[in-house]
């Protein structure tokens, strides 16, 4: 690769799919946008909303208010490992962005990211476009990962692109987080009536109700 700009990963394409709307409810069938967030974010989610319906998506709230099923990420693959077997791959790694650590697991049915992986040295920079999953522990919490559906090595000016977008998305997210912790009894039309899109407004409504004040957002 020879820059950010010819990144496919990149928002110009990707992140545009997700913003496929019939009313209020998402197109089945339709690709969920891939939310830029760094590490720290994303595994600090508490909360998650379950499909409703066959074929509908499901979400992990973040704590500013994120309603995630696909993210993109990027940083420096620190480790993997094969903990399945050549016919039946099931790769394990750590990909690591400015504020900690993502935890990326691949198997069999992500071909194109257990080959991607399996051929990737380590270290080196990458990006990975995938689903999140969830793991609930006895005691009760929760803890998250990435199933990539590709990933693929980038170059400096890439990783810088990235952490821009989501330095810009986290901002957003925290400004309108604070705007609504200062707001008594926020609603999703009122979020929205200040600018904030329908998507977020709803993740920001949810953690209120569901979850402790952030810190950040004080």
């Amino acid at each position: 690769m020879n820059g950010y700009d010819e990144n496919p990963f990149s928002s110009g394409s990707d992140y545009a799919r997700g913003e496929q709307k019939m009313g209020d409810r998402q197109k089945v069938g339709a690709r969920e946008t891939a939310w830029r967030m760094f590490s720290s974010e994303f595994n600090g989610s508490k909360l998650e909303i379950k499909a409703m319906e066959e074929k509908m998506p499901s979400y992990v709230v973040t704590p500013l208010g994120a309603k995630v099923n696909r993210i993109l990420i990027a940083g420096v693959l620190t480790e993997k490992e094969n903990r399945g077997t050549e016919e039946e791959p099931m790769w394990t790694c750590r990909v690591q962005d400015p504020a900690g650590n993502f935890y990326v697991n691949a198997g069999r049915f992500q071909p194109e990211a257990s080959a991607a992986l399996s051929a990737l040295p380590s270290p080196c920079m990458v990006a990975a476009v995938g689903k999140v999953r969830t793991f609930h522990r006895e005691d009760g919490s929760m803890s998250v990962s990435v199933r990539p559906e590709r990933v693929m090595e980038i170059d400096d000016a890439a990783y810088r692109g990235w952490i821009l977008e989501a330095a810009k998305s986290t901002w957003t997210r925290l400004k309108n987080m604070k705007r609504a912790c200062m707001t008594p009894d926020s609603t999703k039309e009122s979020l929205m009536a200040m600018g904030v899109s329908p998507a977020e407004a709803e993740g920001i409504v949810y953690v209120l109700e569901n979850d402790s004040m952030p810190d950040s957002a004080i």
